[in-house]
């Protein structure tokens, strides 16, 4: 952490992520459109070899974006807004390499609560499927840092910078 940097409250971590949901969202719009021709517009049901590639492509393409921000800058836009950033536990900036690292722990971290929550459809419990969710964040409360789990995982850390003065 630099030496002006500290640790980014919950709630400025949330509020990021929701920003970067959105683009994410268009993101994934987007990708999706270029499979069109692909699938002649039709939807890709069941768990064929079709939707496999479907959903490991959109992985690729949700990757791509978050290793381009990560690795040129160490923000998304969300980041940015909120004026966070991701860096190595040493301070310096993340690679390709942290960022690959960084993101699959994440996705690892969400795959359990995307099946639980898919089960509680059929549980009739899905109502309440999202509160596993909030234990992703609680973990990052504790300790001085606060880490996320994927950042102890990849080496990295996210910090909060100060809001730079402007100029009158």
């Amino acid at each position: 952490m630099t030496a002006t940097a500290t640790a980014p409250s919950l709630l400025r971590r949330l509020a990021s992520l929701t920003y970067d949901s959105m683009l994410v969202l268009a993101i994934i719009m987007a990708a999706t459109a270029l499979l069109l021709p692909v699938t002649g517009g039709e939807a890709l049901d069941g768990l064929g070899p079709r939707t496999v590639f479907y959903q490991a492509y959109l992985l690729l393409v949700v990757f791509g974006f978050f290793a381009i921000c990560w690795t040129r800058g160490g923000q998304t836009l969300g980041m940015r807004s909120w004026r966070l950033r991701v860096l190595r536990a040493d301070g310096r900036p993340v690679t390709l390499r942290d960022a690959a690292l960084r993101y699959g722990a994440a996705v690892m971290a969400w795959l359990p609560l995307f099946l639980i929550y898919l089960w509680s459809f059929t549980a009739g419990l899905a109502a309440i499927a999202w509160l596993p969710l909030v234990g992703v964040f609680l973990w990052s409360l504790g300790g001085r840092r606060r880490p996320a789990w994927h950042d102890l995982l990849a080496g990295t850390q996210l910090v909060h910078e100060p809001a730079t003065p402007r100029s009158p």
